[in-house]
C-alpha cells in the first residue's frame, strides 16, 4: 500500500500538475496543513431532529478535543450548528465562543448551512451570507470570515466569487467538481477563481476527501495524497481530517495517529492548521497562479432537476421575502431568513435527501410565505379601507416589487348583472362591462376560461398591464353597454402555432444524483397528440388553444397563448405522470441555424456551448443566430436543460428516480418512495427577437405576480 502510494506521490511530483513543465530540483520543505473538521449534514439520510442531535454532539466533541489537545486547531462553519447549541445546550455554546475568542476554533463559510451553490437567487444568496455573518459577528464573536467553505456542494455557480467578495471573503474551499472522469478539468488544485464580471477569490480544491476513516491506511493515504498533489513552488498543501456525519468531529484516534506518524514524510512539516492560515501561506509564496473564470461544473447533474417541488418552493419563498420581507417585524423576518437558508442546504435543495425529511422543510417554507401574504394583505386592505368613497367599483393592481411588471394578468372581480350571474360565462356578453382608467378612458379586457374550472359564475378577466416598480394602478368598473361597445377599438388576436415543440421521454438508468454522466441520451419515445387542437378563446387580450398528449406513463395538456404585447407565445403546460425512472423533457426547435447560446444563472448570464450536456439555469436561455436572430425560452418552473448541437432546447420538466438512491438497484420501485410522480404545472414563454430587457421583464412578471384587490365603498 505504502509502496504504491509512494510511486503515485513521486509520479505526481514530476508531472507538473500545477502548470509547470517540471518541478524545480531544489524543492523547499513542504508544510502540510492538517485541517481538523467534521462534515455534518443537518438533513440527508435522517430528518432535522436527528441532525440537531448530531450538531450538538459534534460541538461538544470539538470542544473536548480542543481542551485535551493543546496543539490542535479546529475549523467549524454553518451558523445553524452554533445556533442549535445556543438554543438547546447553552453550556456548549459558551465553550464554542470561548474557543473562538481563544483563536483555536476558526469560523469559515459565513453561511447558515452549506447551501446548493447553483439555484439560490443572487439576492437570496447575498442575504444568506449577510444574515449568517451577522450571526457569527454578534453571537459567536467572529468579527470577520475570510474563507468561503462548501466542501460538499454539487458544483458552483459562475458568480459565486462576487457574492463571496461582497460578504468580505477572499478565499474559497471546495471539492466538487473533483478528479473523477468527465468532471471539469482545472489547471491546478489552487487557482484564482474569477466570476464573469471580474470578482475574484483564491480557491483551493480538496484533494481526496473531507472525511477519511480512522483506519491507519486511510489516514496514511489522506496525508500522502495531499503531499503528492502539492505544488512544490508554493510549498504548502492541506489535508482534511475528521469523521463525517454523526461521527462527532475528528476522532481522537486520527489525532493520535498524526502525532505518532508526523515524521513519516522526511521533507514535510505536518502542522495542525486551518483554512485561513493555508491561504495566507499560499499568498505569501508569491507564486503566480492560474485563473479560472466562470462556473465550476459538472457534478451530479441529476440534482439540477431532482424533486422539482423543493426547487419551486424555495424560489417562491425567495420571491415572497424579496417582495414582502420588509413588511415583517425584524425578529420575524430573521426567523424567515433562517428557514429559507436552511432549505437551501445542498442535500435538501438538490433533491437527494430521504422522503421523510421534506415535509418539515415544506412546512417551514409555507409558513414564511403565509407570513408574507398576511403582511401584504394588511398593507393593501388597510390602505383600501381609507380610500374615499367612489360611485364606481374600484379594482386595484399593485406591483410591490423592485422591477417593471409587463404582461397579461388575470383577475376575478365581483361583478353584478341585472341579467343574472350566469350571463357572464357567455364571452359575447363581455361588452356589458367596461374598465376605465382614472381619466375615464376604457381599456381592453376579456373574459377568459376560469383558472380553477370550479363552476363559479364569476368570470375570469384578463388585462394587459405595464407597471413601474412599486406602482399602484386603479381602474373603475362600469356597466354601461354603450360605452363599452364604442370605447375600445381593438381587433381580436388570432390563434397561431407555437414553434415546434415535443415531449420527449427518456428511460433513466442513473441514480438520484445521476452520478457519472454529464448529459442525458436521446428520447426513448415521444408523447403522441390526442385528438385535435381546440380553440378556447380569442379576443383583444388573449387567444388560447388547447392540445392533449398521451403516453403509457401519463398525459400532458398544453395551452398555447398569444397575449397582448407579448413578442412570442406562452405555453401553460400541465402534466400527470405515473412511471418511475423516467425523464420528461420539452424539446423546442427555434427554426433557424443556431450559432450560440446565453444562459441566465444566479447573478447574471453565462455563455455555454451547444454540447447536449445538462446544465442548471435560472429561468432563461437565449439562442443566437448568424443573421442576428435572438430566440429566448423563459421558464421559472424548470431548473435544468440541455441544448443540442442543432440548437434544440430540451427543458427537463421532471425526473422520477427513487428518493436518495445512491446506486440504481433492482429493488421493486413500488417498495420505496419515488420523486416527482403526480401532477406538474409549467408556465413557459417563447420570445422571438427577444432583447435582454424583454427577458428580464418576462422573468420578473413570472416571479412577482401583481397583487389584486378591489373596493366597493360608496357604490350603490
Amino acid at each position: 500500500m505504502k509502496a504504491l502510494l509512494g510511486l503515485l506521490s513521486a509520479s505526481l511530483f514530476c508531472s507538473g500538475f500545477a502548470g509547470e513543465a517540471s518541478v524545480p530540483k531544489a524543492s523547499p520543505t513542504v508544510t502540510l496543513h492538517v485541517i481538523l473538521q467534521s462534515h455534518l449534514d443537518p438533513v440527508w439520510l435522517w430528518n432535522r431532529e436527528q441532525g440537531t442531535d448530531a450538531a450538538i454532539a459534534t460541538a461538544r466533541t470539538m470542544c473536548d478535543i480542543l481542551d485535551d489537545y493543546p496543539e490542535t486547531q479546529m475549523t467549524r462553519g454553518e451558523a445553524w450548528i452554533y445556533e442549535c447549541c445556543e438554543k438547546y445546550d447553552p453550556k456548549t455554546f459558551a465553550r464554542l465562543k470561548a474557543h473562538v475568542a481563544g483563536g483555536r476554533l476558526h469560523v469559515v463559510g459565513g453561511e447558515y448551512v452549506q447551501p446548493d451553490c447553483n439555484f439560490p437567487a443572487a439576492d437570496a444568496f447575498a442575504d444568506h451570507l449577510a444574515f449568517a455573518t451577522r450571526y457569527f459577528r454578534e453571537k459567536v464573536g467572529a468579527p470577520r470570515i475570510r474563507t468561503g467553505y462548501n466542501p460538499d456542494s454539487f458544483g458552483h455557480g459562475a458568480y459565486l466569487p462576487r457574492f463571496l467578495r461582497a460578504a468580505g471573503m477572499e478565499n474559497y474551499l471546495f471539492m466538487r467538481p473533483g478528479l473523477w472522469e468527465g468532471e471539469k478539468e482545472l489547471p491546478g488544485e489552487i487557482f484564482r477563481w474569477r466570476s464573469p464580471d471580474g470578482a475574484e477569490v483564491l480557491a483551493a480544491r480538496i484533494n481526496g476527501c473531507y472525511c477519511p476513516s480512522s483506519a491507519d491506511d486511510a489516514m496514511y493515504w489522506q496525508l500522502t495524497n495531499a503531499v503528492a498533489w502539492c505544488d512544490r513552488r508554493i510549498g504548502h498543501c492541506f489535508a482534511m481530517v475528521g469523521v463525517g456525519d454523526h461521527g462527532g468531529g475528528p476522532a481522537r484516534a486520527q489525532i493520535d495517529w498524526i502525532l505518532k506518524h508526523r515524521a513519516e514524510w522526511p521533507d514535510v512539516k505536518v502542522v495542525f492548521s486551518h483554512p485561513d492560515a493555508f491561504f495566507d501561506a499560499v499568498r505569501k509564496s508569491g507564486v503566480e497562479l492560474p485563473v479560472v473564470t466562470g462556473e465550476l461544473q459538472h457534478h451530479a447533474i441529476g440534482c439540477y432537476s431532482a424533486l422539482s417541488r423543493i426547487k419551486r418552493e424555495v424560489r417562491a419563498t425567495e420571491d415572497a421575502l424579496r417582495r414582502d420581507g420588509a413588511l415583517l417585524a425584524p425578529s420575524v423576518r430573521n426567523d424567515c431568513r433562517a428557514k429559507l437558508a436552511f432549505a437551501t442546504f445542498h442535500d435538501i435543495l438538490g433533491g437527494c435527501s430521504i422522503a421523510s425529511a421534506y415535509p418539515d422543510v415544506y412546512d417551514s417554507l409555507g409558513h414564511v410565505r403565509s407570513l408574507c401574504r398576511d403582511a401584504r394583505l394588511a398593507v393593501t386592505r388597510t390602505r383600501n379601507a381609507k380610500l374615499p368613497p367612489a360611485k364606481c367599483q374600484r379594482v386595484i393592481f399593485d406591483n410591490p416589487g423592485p422591477g417593471r411588471w409587463k404582461g397579461v394578468t388575470e383577475f376575478e372581480a365581483w361583478l353584478k348583472s341585472h341579467e343574472g350571474w350566469y350571463s357572464w360565462w357567455d364571452a359575447s356578453r363581455n361588452k356589458t362591462i367596461a374598465l376605465r382608467d382614472a381619466d375615464g378612458r376604457s381599456v381592453p379586457i376579456q373574459v377568459v376560461p376560469h383558472r380553477d374550472k370550479s363552476g363559479r359564475p364569476q368570470p375570469n378577466l384578463a388585462i394587459a398591464l405595464d407597471l413601474r416598480p412599486g406602482e399602484m394602478r386603479t381602474y373603475y368598473l362600469a356597466y354601461d353597454k354603450t360605452d363599452a361597445e364604442n370605447a375600445v377599438e381593438c381587433k381580436p388576436l388570432s390563434a397561431e402555432q407555437a414553434p415546434l415543440c415535443r415531449f420527449e421521454v427518456i428511460a433513466d438508468t442513473t441514480d438520484t444524483w445521476s452520478h457519472g454522466v454529464n448529459g442525458y441520451p436521446a428520447a426513448t419515445r415521444t408523447m403522441k397528440p390526442v385528438g385535435e387542437k381546440r380553440l378556447l378563446t380569442t379576443g383583444p387580450v388573449v387567444a388560447e388553444t388547447l392540445e392533449e398528449y398521451g403516453d403509457p406513463s401519463g398525459k400532458a395538456f398544453v395551452r398555447t397563448r398569444l397575449e397582448r404585447g407579448l413578442p412570442g407565445v406562452r405555453l401553460k403546460v400541465r402534466a400527470v405522470w405515473s412511471q418511475p425512472r423516467e425523464i420528461v423533457k420539452l424539446a423546442i426547435e427555434p427554426g433557424f441555424a443556431v450559432t450560440g447560446r446565453v444562459d441566465r444563472v444566479a447573478g447574471g448570464d453565462v455563455v455555454r456551448a451547444l454540447d447536449g450536456e445538462e446544465w442548471p439555469f435560472a429561468g432563461a436561455v437565449t439562442l443566437l443566430g448568424a443573421k442576428g436572430e435572438r430566440f429566448a425560452v423563459v421558464c421559472r418552473d424548470v431548473t435544468a436543460l440541455d441544448v443540442q448541437k442543432d440548437g434544440t432546447v430540451r427543458l427537463t420538466l421532471f425526473r422520477t428516480p427513487p428518493y436518495c438512491e445512491h446506486v440504481p438497484s433492482k429493488v421493486n420501485d413500488a417498495s420505496c418512495p419515488i420523486t416527482d410522480l403526480g401532477e406538474h404545472a409549467f408556465d413557459i414563454q417563447i420570445l422571438n427577437h427577444a432583447t435582454s430587457e424583454q427577458v428580464d421583464d418576462a422573468l420578473y412578471a413570472l416571479a412577482s405576480p401583481l397583487v389584486f384587490s378591489e373596493t366597493t365603498q360608496g357604490v350603490k
